[in-house]
């Protein structure tokens, strides 16, 4: 594969987990929030989560918008090149799609759209 289109895979791919886990990390800030009880550090502790909460939001919109620029780019390696591994990597990462149905869409075998996946993964 060329690196540039590597990149693009792996960029991805890192964006999409960070944005997982920044969403994994704005619960657990409202549900402790949600928590708080009136206290001698009370209002300490609401600042902190507050602010908290509202700096992993941002975080999140932004993640948000990298990914549609992200998937803006496939989508136009994919009417350009046609490329298959654009076509695989869009549909298992970001369409959320399994393997076979893959294979069924793309008229390529179950075989070769999963070797294709693995060498996306690596």
């Amino acid at each position: 594969m060329e690196k540039g289109k590597d990149d693009l895979f792996n960029v991805y791919k890192k964006t999409s987990d960070s944005l997982r886990v920044a969403k994994d990390d704005l619960r657990y800030y409202r549900h402790k929030l949600n928590k708080c009880v009136p206290g001698p550090n009370y209002e300490e502790e609401y600042e902190d989560l507050t602010l908290k909460i509202v700096k992993t939001e941002e975080y999140i919109e932004q993640m948000k918008a990298f990914i549609e620029i992200l998937e803006s780019e496939i989508e136009e390696h994919i009417a350009k090149d046609n490329d298959i591994r654009y076509k695989v990597f869009k549909g298992s990462y970001i369409d959320n799609k399994s393997l076979s149905e893959l294979s069924n869409e793309l008229g390529y075998s179950y075989t070769d759209i999963k070797e294709i996946n693995s060498k996306l993964l690596k």
